[in-house]
This record gives structure tokens, sequence and C-alpha cells, in this order.
């Protein structure tokens, strides 16, 4: 079995990248194309903001004609009902991608799936592994992580292209940007990788509590339970894990709940300390009515998008983790298939010193075994169970590999 541990989050990312490019080229640039658009619409709007803004202020004080405004408002409607129409109409081709994408990647895992040695089904941590690719091939993780992904870099694009307006407006409004969100990121950061550490933690837990599930409702087994009158205490065994799992998530739910309260207030002082700046700058001279109110805009659709970047930030760190099982899974040697063409048949089947050791186990299965076995000859195996009769057998016919 190959540890997680040696697969660093951004190692996750770029193999997973690559594995979508890959095995969904088309689609996945498709859909970079479509979120980097969408990225960029919010600081057109801002600029019309600005200019929207002065218009009025310059109407209101007879500095301008009435037909400056409505050409600006009419562009600004456009460019609004185009940005909604990218948001609606757009949903249309995404789920149609993510859905090809998602039968392809499962194809993959399930190619990968039936590669897999065999001697890996004699270990139990195989099962709880097989049991964490199942739930996250059923939960569409690898979705989740290309909408997470493409959502970020929207808000990211978005953010930068908005900044970069405010910056043309007044460079030290970058500054203000950078304080409004500042709280926010600190109280991100407490989060950690706490779900992750829990759910792997409860894999086996659910795994024995739907065994036990399995006891309680399957036909064959529910007759041996009525006869000897162990339906109760498999009841109790499974009502105490479900128990356990569920105190565990409650703990983790109250706790984070916490962080999400302080995050918020968080947003919300950096929001007000942003106004409070702006109209200092505004009663000094330094901002003009259009880029106050544009300013005002703009932080808030900064601030909106970074905090969607830090919640999505976090999500897909809790999913790239997730997805680490993932990417050791594909990494396990597969078995070599194949025919093999002998020019003469061999007249035995020799094994010399022959040794095989189960994995995760420490004990041999197979000690330094020597054995001939000649053409036509018929030989019989004898042994206690567990001596290794089945094993000897298999690793013969060439599905175990020796250890030595």
């Amino acid at each position: 079995m190959i540890e997680t541990s040696d697969y660093s989050k951004i190692s996750i990312f770029s193999r997973m990248t690559k594995l979508l490019f890959s095995t969904s080229p088309k689609e996945v640039t498709g859909l970079l194309i479509f979120y980097t658009i969408s990225g960029i619409i919010p600081a057109g709007i801002t600029l019309l903001w600005k200019y929207l803004y002065d218009q009025v202020y310059f109407m209101l004080t007879a500095r301008a004609k009435g037909h400056e405004l409505f050409i600006i408002l009419f562009i600004f409607i456009v460019v609004q009902i185009i940005d909604n129409i990218l948001l609606v109409a757009g949903n249309v081709p995404v789920k149609k991608a993510t859905q090809m994408i998602k039968i392809r990647l499962m194809e993959y895992t399930h190619i990968k799936i039936s590669e897999v040695p065999l001697e890996l089904y004699e270990n139990n941590r195989f099962y709880d592994n097989v049991a964490r690719i199942n739930d996250i091939l059923n939960s569409n993780r690898f979705i989740d992580f290309l909408s997470l992904s493409l959502m970020i870099l929207k808000s990211i694009i978005s953010t930068i292209s908005v900044s970069l307006v405010l910056a043309s407006f007044n460079p030290w409004l970058i500054l203000l940007c950078l304080l409004s969100i500042l709280p926010p990121s600190l109280a991100r950061i407490i989060k950690g990788k706490h779900y992750y550490y829990m759910m792997r933690f409860q894999t086996p837990k659910k795994r024995l509590m739907n065994y036990y599930v399995g006891l309680l409702t399957s036909k064959d087994s529910v007759k041996e339970l009525r006869i000897f009158n162990a339906q109760n205490h498999i009841r109790d065994k499974w009502f105490d894990i479900k128990n356990q799992l569920q105190n565990e998530e409650w703990s983790f739910t109250k706790k984070h709940g916490l962080v999400q309260l302080f995050v918020d207030i968080s947003r919300v002082l950096g929001f007000a300390i942003g106004i409070i700046i702006c109209t200092v700058m505004l009663v000094a001279e330094q901002l003009t009515v259009g880029v106050f109110g544009a300013a005002i805009t703009a932080l808030e659709n900064v601030q909106n998008n970074f905090s969607t970047v830090l919640i999505l930030g976090g999500n897909i760190g809790n999913t790239l983790t997730q997805l680490r099982d993932l990417i050791a899974f594909y990494d396990i040697r597969a078995d070599q298939e194949g025919n093999i063409q002998l020019e003469n048949a061999p007249s035995s089947i020799q094994l010399k010193n022959v040794s095989f050791t189960y994995p995760d186990s420490d004990t041999k299965a197979l000690d330094q075994i020597t054995l001939e076995i000649h053409k036509g000859e018929s030989i019989s195996l004898l042994g206690m169970n567990g001596s290794g009769k089945s094993t000897l057998i298999k690793v013969i016919l060439g599905l175990y590999k020796p250890s030595e």
C-alpha cells in the first residue's frame, strides 16, 4: 500500500489537473474560457458604475447633458443582461461538460481498480481504501474539485481585475481592498484540516456499522441471529457506533460554527472600515463622487469574491485531502497482463527459496519454499488451515508475486 502522507496538496492538485486535461481536454478548455470571461465582466461593470455615478452627479449639478447619462445607463443595462445570460445559460454546457468528464473519470478509475494486484485484497486496510474510493466516486469528489477550481479561478480573476480598476482610480484603494479582506483571511486559516481527518478516522467505524446493518437485514444472518438470540447484541453494537459517529460530527459542527461566526463578523467590520476610509477621502476631495460610488461597490465585490476564494479554498483543501486516497490508489502498481509464447513447453515447475508476505503483515505466509513438480506428475498439498496451501498455489499460478 502507498502511504497517502507522501502526497502534498500541490502535487494532488497538479495530478488531478493533468488527469482532467488528459481525459477530457475539449470540455476542460471550454470551461476555462467560459469562467475566465465571467471573471472579467465585474471589472467592466465597476467602470460603468464610476461613469454612471459621475454622470448622475454632473446632471444634478447642471454640468452634464441628460443623453450622456442615458447612453451610459443603456450600456450598463446591456452588460448586466450579458452577465446574467452567461450565468444562467452557461449552466447547460457546464453541466453537460462536467457530466462527460464524470463518465470518463469513473471509467478510468474502474479500470485502475481492475488492475490492482490480487494480494492487496488480503489486506484489511485495502478495503478501507476501497470504501473511501467508492465514497469519492459516489459523492463526485473529482467533479467538486473541477467546479471549485473553476469558481476559484473566476473569483481570483474578478478580484484582480476589479482591484486594477480601483488602482486606476486611486492607488490607495488597493491598500483599502487588502484591509477589508484581511480579517476574513486570518479567520479562515483557523479552520484547518479537521474535517478530512475526522472522515478518515471514521472510515473503519462506518464500514463496521454497515457490516452490522448487513447482519440485521440479510436473510441468512437474521436466521442465525434469532437462533442464538443475538439480535439485541448486534443492534446495540450498531447503535453505539452510530452514536460515536454522530457525537464526533456534532463536535466538529459546533467548533467550526464559532469560526464561521468570527469570519462573518470580521467581514462586516472590514467593509465598514472601507466605507469610513472612502468617505474621508471623498470629503478630502481625493475621490470623485463617481469613484466613491464605484469604490464602495467594488469593495463589496472584492470582499465577496475574496470571501468566496477563502470558502472555496477551504473546501477544495478538504477535497484535495480526500482525493489524496484516489491519487495514491492510481499509483498502486498494476498487474501486467499479456501472453508469452514459449518455444518449448517446460518439463517441470520449480520454486527455489520462494517467500511471500501479505501486505501489512510481519509473518511470512511462505518461507523459503523450494519445490519441483515434473510434467505429468500428480501431487497433493496437506496442511492445517492457514499453513499457506492456497497461497502457494496462487504464487505458482502467478496471481501473487513472491516477496523474495
